[in-house]
Order: C-alpha cells, then sequence, then structure tokens
C-alpha cells in the first residue's frame, strides 16, 4: 500500500532501535499498531578516510557503476576511491554471504547494484495520524532522514484484519485470508518463520525470500483452512478448494515460481466457537 501524495520521513538513520516517523499527511491510525512499515530510500555515498560503525550502509560508485555496501567490520575507509568491486561482487551469490570487501581497515558487504535501500520496520505505537513509532529491524536499516514517497504498510493490522488460518509448509510459515485480503496467502522467508521480508535491501528478490500470492478465480472465496501435503499446499476456501505449488517442476517454490490452482467447488464453513 502507497499513496504518492504523501512522503514519510525517518526521524534518524538507523540500524537499530526506534524511530519516529512521520507523515506530510494524514496517514496512520491507532489500529496500525503492530502493522509492518518499508520505506525506499537514498543512503549516503561513500566517504574517504571516514569511521564507519557496524550495519551502517552507503552507495560507491566506480566506472560508471553504482554499488551498495553494509559495513560488516567497523573501521575507516581509504584514502582512494572504492576500487575492489570485481565482477564477482555483481553475482547473486555474495548477497549477505561470503566474499567481503575490504576498504582501508573496514569490511564490508555488498548488497547489489544502484542506490536505493528498504528500510523495513514495525509501528509499535501511535503518536498522530502523521506520527507514530517505528521498531526498526536490522536486516533493513533506515539509511536516511529525507522523506520519500516509496514506501509500503503491510497488510496486517487491527483495521485491515488478521489471517485466519496458519501452517508449515516447504520450510516456511504460511498464513491465510484477512479481512481486507481475503483470498490472498503470505510466507515466511525460507527457514526463518518470523521474516516476512519480500525483497533484499536493494530490492533484488531471491527464491527464499517471503511470498504474496491471491487466488485467482471468477469469485471472492474468503480462505477458511490450510493443510500440508508432500509436495502441495491445499487450501479451503468459502466455496472452493484450491492447491498452492511451484509452478515450474524444475525449481524450489519461490515468490518467481508459485501458483494457486483451483481444484474443487464444494467449500467450507468457518469454525463457529
Amino acid at each position: 500500500m502507497a499513496d504518492t501524495t504523501i512522503t514519510l520521513a525517518p526521524s534518524a538513520a538507523m540500524t537499530t532501535g526506534s524511530i519516529t516517523v512521520t507523515a506530510s499527511a494524514a496517514l496512520f491510525t491507532a489500529a496500525d499498531v503492530g502493522r509492518h512499515l518499508s520505506i525506499k530510500q537514498t543512503p549516503p555515498g561513500r566517504a574517504a578516510n571516514t569511521a564507519y560503525g557496524v550495519a551502517q550502509v552507503f552507495f560507491s560508485s566506480y566506472a560508471g557503476v553504482e554499488r551498495l555496501y553494509r559495513v560488516t567490520g567497523a573501521g575507516t575507509t581509504a584514502a582512494q576511491s572504492l576500487a575492489g568491486t570485481t565482477p564477482n561482487y555483481d553475482l547473486n551469490a555474495p548477497r549477505e554471504i561470503g566474499n567481503a570487501v575490504t576498504d582501508g581497515t573496514c569490511v564490508l558487504k555488498y548488497l547489489g547494484q544502484g542506490k536505493h535501500v528498504w528500510g523495513f520496520g514495525i509501528i509499535t505505537g501511535y503518536t498522530s495520524s502523521t506520527q507514530v513509532t517505528v521498531l526498526v529491524d536490522p536486516r533493513g536499516p533506515f539509511v536516511a532522514t529525507a522523506g520519500s514517497y516509496n514506501w509500503k504498510l503491510g497488510d496486517w493490522s487491527d483495521a485491515r484484519g488478521w489471517p485466519a488460518a496458519v501452517t508449515i509448509h516447504a520450510g516456511r510459515v504460511w498464513y491465510l485470508s484477512s479481512t481486507t485480503r481475503p483470498q490472498t496467502l503470505w510466507a515466511s522467508n525460507t527457514g526463518d518463520f518470523d521474516n516476512m521480508t519480500p525483497t533484499e535491501p536493494d530490492g533484488a528478490v531471491l527464491d527464499t525470500h517471503a511470498i504474496t500470492i491471491t487466488l485467482d478465480d471468477d469469485q471472492i472465496n474468503r480462505g477458511v483452512w490450510l493443510l500440508t501435503f508432500k509436495k502441495d499446499l491445499a487450501v479451503g476456501t468459502a466455496s472452493a478448494e484450491f492447491t498452492v505449488a511451484a509452478a515450474s517442476n524444475t525449481g524450489a517454490l519461490s515468490p518467481n515460481n508459485v501458483r494457486a490452482v483451483h481444484q474443487t467447488d464444494r467449500g467450507s464453513a468457518e469454525a463457529v466457537a
């Protein structure tokens, strides 16, 4: 969810802890507490002979290419430009693993090409329709304080509803159906059940990232239950049943390799306590 007429501005560039996020116009309600929030920002450019702390993010331009880095070992950057960005660092494999980059006494992690990153957090406090408190997710720190038109608010909240069903399937936690998105499924990152981040900080989508898929049908089918099988995830709705699996049998279930197939029209009643 985003509104291109409203900007969101963090109170500080933070890698952990709480910040205040201010909207340029009325946006928030008290029911947004507990909701995820992400903002796309431009981090500062690398500076030579400068001390950097762990988890800080910057971009460096070399040979006409802008590249993003996260500091994994605190230190001071070299006096010259960062020329250690060999083609190997432009592969997907080094993301968050292996192949550290040395810059003076700093140790860096290559995050990808470009100079824009997503910061992630959870709304923990409501002050007004234009201001909330956000707990920063260290996996996607906020890197600047300028207002940004590029932001997203999570699908779940007291106002928008919470998932109606949950199960574990294919190394992920799966959630089904909310009040405002009755036939949508959400899945966590692979092997990281508490992690629902959809991309790398630079926006790249890897196979292990969270999945969101909406059942494609000619009517609204509010989700009721989930059941895991060896290969497929069965989904029961008020008027039909579906299976969710990898779209291609040659690849793993992932954000870019997933599909839902309509199987039957029996339907299920919602459980009543």
